[in-house]
């Protein structure tokens, strides 16, 4: 194929690739916008000893969320280990919030 088929055929299909690109991403901008973001309010609430483990438990299902769904497409053993790892972050923290750990 060259690459004049291959760009008719991902029209027919209804595929962008520049634009998928671009979504894709956009969620890693997003990711490192929520990162700066826990940090900044993470370390204030240490600096004046507040306790954050909101913070923890909503950056850490994010990643939770994200490594399973790369487990369950991509198969690889390193997601399922990592959506594991947060998945029990989320729970501690999420456990030290409501009960005040």
């Amino acid at each position: 194929m060259n690459k004049k088929e291959i760009l008719d055929t991902y029209k027919r299909m209804g595929k962008d690739e520049r634009k998928e690109s671009i979504e894709l991403d956009s969620f890693s901008y997003g990711l490192i916008a929520v990162l700066a973001l826990v940090l900044i309010f993470g370390s204030w609430n240490l600096i004046h000893g507040i306790k954050s483990y909101e913070l923890m438990a909503i950056f850490s299902g994010y990643i939770a969320s994200s490594s399973f769904y790369k487990f369950k497409n991509l198969k690889s053993k390193k997601f399922l280990y990592a959506s594991i790892l947060a998945t029990s972050s989320t729970i501690a923290s999420a456990i030290a919030f409501f009960f005040g750990g």
